[in-house]
């Protein structure tokens, strides 16, 4: 009978534990889901959100002009349910004033401080203070700062900004119930607090408790309200409270395996043939310096993938990270098969994509539902994607891929070290007259070329605006390539190539960039290169190319017959 008692009360702990998780004193688990937990207690409730889980947050709001809509809290949690994959909970936002002057009769506001979304700017607010701060997430990681001027957004994709416990404390009454966000030392984990009637002071203590050390006061009093599934604590006023413009939605982590996102690459390269041989990370990148991430090491298994696509300009990361083991979002995959293959961005002939005009990758979005890739309708393209999804994607694409298949290959013959070119195809399109500019007398150099780069004819991704083209870019350093060439100084490039998926005839420019400043770079290039269904005019009866190029200088090679 006592071993019985004592397996009971074993259990019991266990399960109390359990119920408990992260909640601390009082506070008990009343919700949870991958990566969330929500501790209440009274009416305080706790959100835990793990971002290494995969779960994250979502800043919600509907814009009516230069304002925002005031909408039901109740009304935002059941759009934000439709619409989005393991949605949690919602809680309101940030401050605001009503268009009137009255909460009650109000139908419009406007901020009070910053929102960005997605990469773009929703709006600066009306309202200035030292004591901001602002909420800044990138990926699986977040921050809390100081910053009154908004001096340190422009790398975030999404920062939210609220005030200073402080502004409450010196100029509020202290018991109005408040929202407090926080976040913790590694930036892994955001803590949200709605308190209907807790002094800001104890607020703050109780976040810190949980583990929050950064944190930020959100809109309170008749705004502190939260929804989801299984509560109703805070703002229950009829089931609605009082009408807000902007909202915390909260999202779960899947429990469905999602590819992550140096994956993702891998898949790509694979998919399409690129070979994920290389001599590590290239100096430069079509003319600019390439951001090495700093989370990314050679020791790795996806070293190679992620160092061709940085290379090849497939990724370019955020704020020096790649972060290869975060999932890679829909949006993300799309953005880069497009780059990829590359699918031509501004064809005058693309339909209108429907759907997600303001956000930063809607101009991928546009070239992949005209590829085929994507259907004219709504995707949650913030959220990871499953390797069936993946794969069925990456076949339409392989599909188109194979469509039209002419390019050039080439490589660096015999270059000495430190050599940084690029090589271009460029077609000038209706509406634009810029032509290319040369002097046969002078081995066909260009004189206009940063005429042509403006005037998208070639492919420049993110960098420049971009047509009808491809671009490929190669750097040289000697000694640590894919082929050195010991005892000579000398390497070289290894073989690659480049398709165009547009029937037409482009111009071939080669570019042999000074980025070597320090380094004893040769004076002139050669590279070899030869067509790939290529027409009548390239590769004839097996036939390679040679093209030298002065350093600093771009040359005319030769023209690409894809009809």
């Amino acid at each position: 009978m006592k071993n019985i008692m004592l397996i009971i009360l074993f259990c019991s702990s266990i399960f109390l534990s359990l119920l408990k998780a992260n909640c601390i004193d009082d506070f008990k688990l009343v919700q949870s889901a991958k990566g969330i937990e929500m501790c209440s207690k009274d009416n305080d409730v706790v959100q835990i959100i793990d971002l290494k889980q995969g779960a994250k947050i979502e800043f919600l709001y509907k814009k009516s002009g230069d304002m925002f809509q005031l909408q039901h809290i109740g009304d935002m949690w059941n759009n934000f349910k439709k619409n989005t994959k393991n949605a949690f909970s919602i809680v309101n936002g940030t401050f605001f004033s009503p268009n009137t002057g009255n909460y009650q009769t109000a139908t419009k506001a406007s901020l009070a401080f910053l929102l960005k979304k997605n990469e773009k700017i929703i709006t600066k607010g009306y309202e200035s203070s030292i004591n901001i701060k602002t909420l800044k997430i990138i990926g699986s990681n977040a921050s809390i700062d100081d910053d009154s001027g908004y001096w340190y957004i422009e790398n975030y994709p999404n920062v939210l900004a609220g005030l200073s416990t402080e502004e409450d404390k010196n100029n509020w009454a202290w018991f109005v119930g408040r929202n407090l966000i926080g976040v913790n030392n590694d930036g892994s984990k955001i803590y949200i607090l709605v308190t209907d009637g807790m002094a800001v002071d104890d607020a703050e203590k109780l976040l810190k408790q949980f583990g929050a050390t950064n944190i930020m006061m959100l809109d309170g009093s008749g705004s502190a309200q939260l929804r989801s599934d299984k509560k109703n604590i805070i703002g229950n006023d009829g089931g609605q409270g009082r009408l807000i413009p902007q909202a915390i939605g909260i999202i779960s982590g899947s429990n469905q395996k999602n590819i992550l996102r140096a994956e993702a690459i891998k898949y790509i390269l694979n998919k399409f043939n690129i070979s994920s041989k290389n001599a590590g990370f290239n100096h430069r990148r079509f003319g600019e310096d390439i951001n090495i991430p700093s989370d990314v090491s050679s020791n790795t298994d996806y070293y190679d993938y992620i160092v061709t696509a940085y290379n090849r300009g497939i990724v370019s990361g955020i704020n020096g990270v790649f972060e290869p083991n975060r999932e890679v979002t829909l949006a993300e995959f799309l953005v880069m098969i497009v780059r990829a293959i590359p699918i031509p961005m501004n064809n005058p002939n693309y339909k209108s994509y429907d759907y997600h005009y303001g956000d930063w990758y809607y101009k991928y979005l546009k070239v992949a539902y005209n590829a085929g890739l994507i259907d004219n309708k709504e995707y949650s393209f913030d959220n990871g994607i499953s390797q069936e999804t993946a794969n069925n994607i990456l076949n339409k694409a392989y599909n188109y891929f194979m469509g039209k298949n002419s390019g050039i290959s080439i490589y660096g013959h015999w270059t000495k070290k430190y050599v940084d070119f690029d090589v271009y195809l460029y077609s000038k399109y209706d509406g634009d007259g810029t032509t290319i500019n040369y002097d046969k007398n002078n081995g066909y150099s260009i004189s206009n070329m940063n005429e042509l780069r403006q005037s998208g004819g070639i492919v420049y991704w993110d960098l420049y605006s971009s047509h009808w083209g491809a671009n490929l870019d190669y750097d040289s350093w000697g000694g640590n390539g894919s082929q050195p060439w010991a005892g000579f100084g000398e390497e070289r490039i290894t073989v690659d190539s480049q398709m165009v998926r547009r029937p037409g005839t482009y111009d071939i420019i080669f570019c042999y960039y000074n980025g070597w400043d320090n380094y004893n770079s040769p004076n002139q290039a050669t590279i070899e290169w030869w067509g790939i269904n290529a027409g009548q005019n390239i590769n004839v009866g097996g036939k390679n190319f040679k093209t030298t190029v002065n350093k600093g200088e771009c040359v005319y090679a030769g023209t690409l017959n894809t009809h």
